[in-house]
């Protein structure tokens, strides 16, 4: 992961997306590479217990495995709500939290984009 930071940056790339990180060492690697980068890494939860209830169900799966739930407890800079009938965008920080809710994926993204590429 540290090589492939490294050569996008070096590439010319101002801002790295990483799609899926499953375990704690994962996370606290993209955090200190961005803060010795000075790209502050901002890491987003997708939950979609819905979905995922649905998913085990057809699966016959538990969905105990470490890599679905190693990140449980980990402190997240944005948590999504993807649910079935609407998206919710949770921010949460020490001093405060929001819940927002958006009409699309569609929409929240790109309002994420605009707010963290800015």
């Amino acid at each position: 992961m540290k090589q492939e930071m490294r050569l996008q940056l070096h590439r010319g790339f101002q801002h790295l997306l990483f799609t899926d990180v499953r375990y704690p060492n994962e996370a606290a690697l993209l955090q200190e590479m961005g803060s010795a980068l000075g790209m502050p890494a901002v890491l987003i939860r997708v939950v979609s217990n819905e979905r995922t209830a649905l998913r085990l169900k057809q699966e016959g799966s538990s969905g105990t495995h470490a890599s679905e739930t190693a990140l449980d407890d980990y402190p997240f800079s944005i948590t999504i709500y993807n649910c079935l009938r609407r998206p919710y965008l949770a921010i949460s920080s020490p001093s405060s939290s929001a819940l927002i809710p958006f009409e699309s994926i569609a929409a929240l993204v790109d309002f994420l984009l605009q707010k963290l590429l800015t």
